[in-house]
């Protein structure tokens, strides 16, 4: 029994379309053709290859926004860091000058210091002097009254 010609140039035309199976169906089995077999391999693995490279895509990507990302909060980091440099070293500077000037400062305050304490010490043998010569004067006047 042969087929009749409409059936199989509809099996023609199918085995020609890519990604279609030509199956021929017979009471016992089904065949494919080695032929077939070879283009649906290659459909698949066509097909493994484009959803392999859309997943790379999409890992590119978000590892190309990662790394955009950090860049951008690296710079701002960066200029952060740079201000805050800029602010320290004018603190720095402020500093050694107050301390220059609060060092002169104490370096007055010393000598005033000692000028005082010699006064001082003037005024002590001064008082002392004085408070001798009380003595003999007080002395002097007890034993007159006497």
């Amino acid at each position: 029994m042969k087929p009749p010609m409409a059936v199989l140039a509809l099996l023609l035309a199918a085995s020609l379309l890519p990604g279609q199976a030509l199956v021929l169906t017979n009471k016992a089995s089904a065949q494919v053709t080695p032929t077939q077999q070879v283009i649906n391999m290659m459909t698949e693995l066509k097909s493994k290859g484009v959803k392999m490279v859309e997943d790379e895509q999409k890992t590119f990507a978000t590892y190309a926004e990662w790394v955009d990302d950090e860049s951008k909060r690296l710079a701002f980091d960066i200029q952060d860091g740079a201000a805050k440099i800029e602010e320290l070293i004018a603190f720095i500077t402020k500093a050694e000058s107050d301390a220059t000037e609060l060092g002169s400062q104490v370096a007055g305050l010393e000598a005033e210091m000692d000028q005082l304490t010699a006064e001082k010490k003037e005024a002590t043998e001064i008082r002392n002097e004085q408070h001798t010569e009380y003595l003999k004067i007080s002395q002097d006047y007890s034993e007159s009254v006497d």
